[in-house]
Parts: C-alpha cells; structure tokens; sequence
C-alpha cells in the first residue's frame, strides 16, 4: 500500500507541474485580484439561491420565476463577457477535463476495460 501512495504522490506531482494547472492557478489568482470579476460571481451565488427558494415556493407564479430566470440569464452574460470570470470558468472546464481522462486511464489499467465517458443514460450499462 505504501508504494501505492507514493505513487500517488508522485501523481499529484505531476498534475501540479502540468500547464492546465498552471493556467487554472494564475486564472484564481488573476480572479481574487478583481474586484468586479468576485462581485459578479457573488450576485450570480446571490441569484441562485433566490431562484432555488422561489422554486420552492408553492405560491411562486411562473412569471415570477421567469423574471428570476431573466436575471439570471443577464448576470450569466455578463460573466461570459468578463474575461477574468470567463478565463477562470474555462480554466476550471479544462482542469475538470485532465483530471477526468487522468481517472479515465487508472480505471481502464485496473479494469481492462475502457469506460464509455460516463454518460449513463446513453447506453444500456456498463459491459
């Protein structure tokens, strides 16, 4: 088990060293250095959690819920139209991607099997 976690290690190294975790670092930093880029991060939380609890208003009208919606649809606009926002959101999306494929291969190694990307409701189950 030792050697196992020295590999790990070793692993988690790696992954340190590798440029997609170098871009998500300085697209954090560039984040927490931005005042507007964390304000509208905040609203879009803010926003999420209004739309949750009207949802779950029995009395909510849908029209209510659509004006949520709106708002919501304008805040996500203007974090795509932020760069910071976007880089960070992009660097993340790509990050997510090279610790997927990373699992991807270990659970391969260890099944023999290759994995259909996890997307189960497109098949019939795994083989």
């Amino acid at each position: 088990m030792s050697n196992l976690l020295e590999r790990a290690k070793e692993l988690g190294e790696l992954v340190k060293e590798s440029e997609e975790f170098k871009t998500l670092l300085a697209a954090k930093e560039a984040f927490e250095a931005d005042e507007e880029a964390k304000s509208i991060i905040i609203e879009y939380n803010d926003f999420q959690k209004k739309l949750y609890e009207k949802m779950r208003d029995k009395n909510a009208s849908q029209e209510e819920i659509g004006k949520l919606k709106e708002e919501g649809e304008a805040i996500r606009v203007r974090i795509e139209e932020n760069s910071v926002t976007s880089d960070l959101l992009a660097a993340q999306k790509v990050f997510t991607n090279v610790l997927n494929s990373v699992y991807e291969t270990i659970q391969t190694t260890v099944t023999g099997r290759k994995g259909c990307g996890g997307n189960c409701g497109s098949c019939g189950g795994c083989e």
